[in-house]
């Protein structure tokens, strides 16, 4: 299997988010803590589903996306068999008083 790894700037805003959602475990803990819980709980999740497709459900509104490494990097990177986790964050919650119908 290939070498799975995370740009910063992801742990970052995932960390960030958790710890501002309302009755957060993580927003009274040292951030290290709240950075470490974030990394056990991906690399948890990766390891129950090493052949997802798809987004990967990880915490409340944030969801794992593993695509080749640099593959945003628009060529400007040496290509190579590891594999970077996206982090998608949903910043927002639902508003049970204002939904939309889809007509599908």
């Amino acid at each position: 299997m290939s070498q799975i790894v995370i740009s910063e700037p992801d742990i970052e805003a995932a960390v960030a988010h958790l710890r501002g959602l309302p009755y957060s475990a993580t927003a009274t803990m040292p951030a290290e803590w709240s950075r470490k819980r974030f990394l056990d709980t991906l690399t948890a999740t990766l390891r129950a589903n090493p052949k997802a497709k798809g987004a990967l459900p990880i915490a409340p509104g944030v969801w794992a996306l593993v695509q080749p490494f640099g593959v945003d990097l628009a060529g400007s990177f040496e290509p190579d068999e590891r594999r970077q986790v996206w982090v998608l964050l949903r910043s927002v919650g639902t508003d049970p008083a204002r939904i939309e119908a889809l007509a599908v």
